[in-house]
């Protein structure tokens, strides 16, 4: 993310899209953009999605759909909010506006293993159908911002819009694997096996959320 947005950056948001097998709804042309300009005034798009795959997607499951290259032509303006009142506000985009992207650039399902990660530009004009099939699909977005493009109305819910722009830290590819591997293979209880995933996956999620706890490993508030 650094290296794409040339800066430091923080987490603007982290959000969870689940679509249940059977249930999962759709969702309309959009760019999310749109929304962190529209509700929470950030300055220019140079933001970035980090989608987090914990299911396989394929092109049956809700997948997410994108126009290949339309975050090129920059903000849609051809576009009608669709409010919530929970804050959670998606700018659709007009369907003339769409038939002229798609008839540019087409459009694609990416679709991916669990365990994958995709980076996405936040003006990338993309939508999602519905999940008719019994099979899950789950997607973790942790949406990334330069540290030099924070917001400038910060009047959503917390967990809309961050209002922490302190910069992430990163820490070492193989710190949680090195960490967990070690603690599994000196205990030899294959029981620990699935509550150090969980362990590992919380300690990342609470890394994202919080990356300047001041606690080390020598106090108990790091571990839990």
């Amino acid at each position: 993310a650094k290296q794409l947005l040339e800066s430091d950056v923080y987490i603007h948001q982290l959000r969870i899209n689940p679509k249940a097998a059977f249930d999962g709804e759709s969702f309309w042309w959009h760019q999310d953009y749109g929304t962190w300009r529209l509700e929470d005034g950030m300055p220019t798009p140079r933001a970035l999605m980090i989608a987090v795959y914990l299911d396989d997607v394929d092109a049956t499951n809700g997948p997410l759909l994108v126009i290949p290259g339309s975050h090129h032509h920059g903000h849609v303006d051809e576009n009608n909010p669709d409010r919530n009142p929970t804050g959670y506000t998606v700018v659709d985009i007009d369907r003339a506006a769409i038939a002229r992207l798609v008839a540019a650039h087409g459009i694609q399902a990416m679709t991916f293993k669990a365990g994958s990660v995709m980076f996405m530009n936040c003006n990338l004009v993309h939508a999602s159908p519905e999940n008719l099939t019994p099979k899950r699909r789950t997607i973790v977005y942790i949406n990334a911002n330069s540290v030099e493009n924070r917001i400038t109305k910060p009047v959503r819910a917390v967990h809309h819009a961050n209002r922490d722009f302190t910069p992430l830290v990163p820490l070492a590819d193989d710190c949680l694997a090195a960490l967990a591997g070690g603690l599994y293979f000196a205990a030899g209880w294959t029981w620990l096996r699935p509550v150090l995933y969980f362990w590992g996956l919380a300690l990342t999620t609470q890394a994202c959320l919080t990356p300047t706890l001041t606690e080390g490993p020598a106090q108990p508030q790091f571990w839990f």
